[in-house]
C-alpha cells in the first residue's frame, strides 16, 4: 500500500476512535509501516500507548529510533572544523538512544 494511502487511513481511523495526533507523526508511522496497513496500526497502537492516548511527534520519533535534524546539523558542522572527537561523543550518546541508523 502507498505511504500516502496509508496515512489518510490512519487520520480516518484515529478521528474515529478520537484519538488526539498530530499528522507530522502519522507521516513518520506511514513512513515507517513500509507499505504495510497492519504495520501501521500496530506502530500506531504502540505510539498511543507510549503518549498516554495521544499521538506525539517526539515519542514517535523515539519509539522508532529516529533523531532530530539538530544533531545531523550539528555533526555537519564539526565535520567542517575536523573535530573528530566531538562527533564520536556525538554518535556514542546517540547510540544509547538506540537509533535507527537506516
Amino acid at each position: 500500500i502507498k505511504k500516502k494511502k496509508i496515512y489518510f487511513q490512519l487520520i480516518k481511523i484515529l478521528e474515529s476512535e478520537k484519538i488526539k495526533f498530530d499528522f507530522n507523526s502519522l507521516k513518520i508511522l506511514s513512513y515507517a509501516a513500509n507499505g504495510s496497513m497492519r504495520d501501521a496500526l500496530t506502530l500506531s497502537d504502540q505510539a498511543i500507548v507510549i503518549g498516554n492516548g495521544v499521538i506525539e511527534f517526539n515519542k514517535v520519533n523515539n519509539m522508532l529510533g529516529y533523531f532530530d535534524n539538530k544533531y545531523s546539523i550539528h555533526i555537519l558542522e564539526l565535520l567542517i572544523y575536523n573535530d573528530s572527537k566531538k562527533i564520536m561523543k556525538i554518535i556514542s550518546q546517540l547510540s544509547l538512544n538506540n537509533i535507527n541508523w537506516e
